[in-house]
């Protein structure tokens, strides 16, 4: 009987570790230096975070989640109209002056040496998939779209070709 709970306990022990390895547990490479460490930011609340290298206040959960670890809500995707719009109409903390982060701002807070995710989590927990910048670019096709640089927060990446029309997270910085 005592084998068969070791055993059973060993398999459920192993399965999570396989299943949740991915989603709680940046894997990161050990050849890059790590300058995303928790005392590079200042918790002021539950709701903002001071990066005290850049200077810019964020906001720790991206729009739609709240609580300590932003588990709380689910996440919102916008177009990048609509982003900068929510931008435009927070009043999160009793600050008015929220705005959506351009490519080297929100670039600042990847940790390009980490992998699912490739964010401080501690300081940005439950933080996936693609993120709006302000940073515009263009394209001359003839459909006349036009595009966004975004930032994926799983595997590092940024993309300079999003339509805007896209809906993608938004993570607010002031």
């Amino acid at each position: 009987m005592k084998q068969y709970n070791i055993k059973k306990m060993i398999l459920i022990v192993g399965v999570n570790l396989i299943f949740f390895h991915g989603t709680a547990f940046a894997e990161c490479n050990t050849n890059f230096s790590n300058s995303w460490k928790n005392n590079r930011y200042n918790h002021i609340n539950d709701e903002i975070i001071v990066d005290v290298k850049t200077k810019l206040t964020w906001k720790r959960c991206h729009e739609g989640l709240s609580g300590l670890n932003c588990e709380i809500g689910s996440p919102i995707s916008y177009n990048w109209q609509e982003a900068l719009q929510v931008a435009a109409d927070s009043t999160s903390s009793n600050y008015s002056d929220w705005r959506v982060p351009n490519v080297k701002e929100l670039g600042s807070l990847l940790s390009h040496g980490c992998f699912y995710p490739s964010i401080n989590d501690v300081a940005f927990p439950n933080t996936s998939g693609y993120f709006w910048t302000s940073t515009p670019t263009y394209s001359d096709d003839a459909d006349e779209q036009y595009y966004s640089y975004s930032m994926n927060f799983d595997y590092n990446a940024t993309r300079p070709t999003t339509d805007r029309r896209t809906l993608l997270h938004v993570r607010l910085v002031r």
